[in-house]
C-alpha cells in the first residue's frame, strides 16, 4: 500500500488494528508513516488501548518462545516433519 495514501488515511480515521500492527513492526521502513501514527497516537484512546494489548501479547509470546518446550510438543512437531528438537 502506497504510504502517502496510509498518511492521508490517519488523517481522516483511525488506522485498523491490522494496519498499527503493521506499521508498529515496520517502522524503521517507513518513519515518516510512524511519526504520522505516533501524532494520531497521543490523542486516540482505541489506538492506546490497542497498542497495550499488542505489547502484552508479544511480550507473552517472547516469555513463551525463551521457555525450553516439553518432550510431548517435540513429538509431536517431529510427527509433523518439522524437526524440532528437545531442548
Amino acid at each position: 500500500m502506497d504510504s502517502s495514501y496510509q498518511v492521508k488515511r490517519f488523517q481522516i480515521n483511525c488506522p485498523a488494528s491490522e494496519v498499527i500492527e503493521k506499521i508498529l513492526l515496520q517502522a524503521y521502513k517507513n518513519p515518516v508513516l510512524m511519526q504520522v501514527f505516533e501524532e494520531h497516537f497521543v490523542s486516540c484512546s482505541r489506538c492506546q488501548k490497542f497498542v497495550k494489548n499488542i505489547r502484552t501479547y508479544y511480550e507473552i509470546l517472547e516469555a513463551e518462545l525463551e521457555k525450553p518446550i516439553s518432550a510431548k510438543v517435540a513429538r509431536f512437531a517431529d510427527s509433523l516433519g518439522t524437526g524440532c528438537k528437545k531442548s
